[in-house]
């Protein structure tokens, strides 16, 4: 899986091109302190990319 980014405000929004409609996205995420301190991973997530 590809980093995608670090990100300090939500929601975040990853675009797609249009042929990667009807794939499936999966995604984990964790916090990071301001100093640097990572979080424990979350559950992974998944969901349908819109065509």
């Amino acid at each position: 899986m590809p980093f995608v980014a670090v990100d300090t405000g939500a929601p975040y929004v990853i675009n797609f091109d249009s042929a990667d409609g009807g794939k499936t996205n999966s995604v984990w995420m964790r916090w990071i302190s301001p100093t640097g301190e990572r979080g424990p991973w979350g559950e992974q997530v998944q969901a349908t990319i819109a065509s």
